[in-house]
């Protein structure tokens, strides 16, 4: 009996197999090269972020920092001819945006007024740092640290603790302090510019005054004067008697 030329033989049926588990095998094996491959970019991917934040984090505690540094850093050996000190207000300038240059203008003031006057001394150490809120262009850095001052040729006085808030703008790819403030429990506080006193109970105020007895009020009336004895013009002579 001959064999029917439409049915498969043997090894065809086994030809036709490999080549069925060979596609499937290599099915398999790229989806799994796919799906490695993805993993494998997103990790690089999240980490790639974790690095640019972390890197963020460690540009804003720098520049916190340095600006401490810089802004509680000062001596009578800055003061030029003018009683200024010039290159402070220039290296902490740098480090500011153009809306806190301007209010540090007014403390370098107050602070060249001291150093001039008091002969005062100041230096900055920092203890530690960290960022508390970071957005893309905003950031809020909190340091810790002391000042010690010295006044003159005597000694160096007990330093003074501080932890401060450092608000931080990014502009143009760089970090700038854009406002500090002392936090609860710090016992330093910014200088500020000196109030004139105003005058006491018992002061006096420029200028002679005038004597209040020396006037008379306007509307005074003028003391009564006693009355003259007159009769009454409807008042009865006496009688003088009977008539006879």
């Amino acid at each position: 009996m001959s064999e029917d030329p439409t049915t498969p033989t043997r090894s065809a049926r086994g030809a036709a197999t490999l080549v069925v588990v060979a596609v499937a095998t290599f099915g398999l094996a790229l989806a799994t090269l796919i799906g490695v491959t993805t993993v494998r970019v997103v990790d690089a991917s999240r980490g790639s972020a974790a690095v640019e934040l972390q890197d963020e984090r460690d540009a804003v505690i720098a520049r916190a920092e340095e600006f401490l540094l810089l802004m509680g850093s000062y001596g009578p050996d800055q003061v030029n001819e003018a009683g200024e000190m010039p290159e402070y207000r220039r290296a902490v300038s740098e480090l500011l945006t153009s809306k806190f240059a301007a209010e540090f203008a007014e403390q370098a003031a107050v602070v060249e007024q001291l150093v001039v006057q008091a002969e005062q001394s100041r230096t900055a150490e920092v203890f530690g740092a960290g960022v508390s809120r970071l957005d893309e262009d905003t950031a809020v850095a909190v340091v810790a640290g002391a000042f010690t001052d010295s006044y003159g040729d005597g000694e160096a006085l007990a330093p003074s603790a501080f932890r401060l808030q450092v608000t931080l703008v990014k502009i143009g790819g760089v970090w700038l302090v854009d406002d500090f403030e002392p936090i609860t429990g710090s016992t330093w506080r910014r200088p500020a510019p000196e109030q004139p006193e105003e005058p006491g109970p018992g002061d006096e105020p420029d200028g002679d005054p005038e004597d209040p007895d020396d006037e008379t009020p306007e509307d005074e009336a003028p003391e009564d004067e006693a009355p003259e004895d007159e009769a009454p013009e409807d008042e009865a002579p006496e009688d003088e008697g009977e008539q006879p």
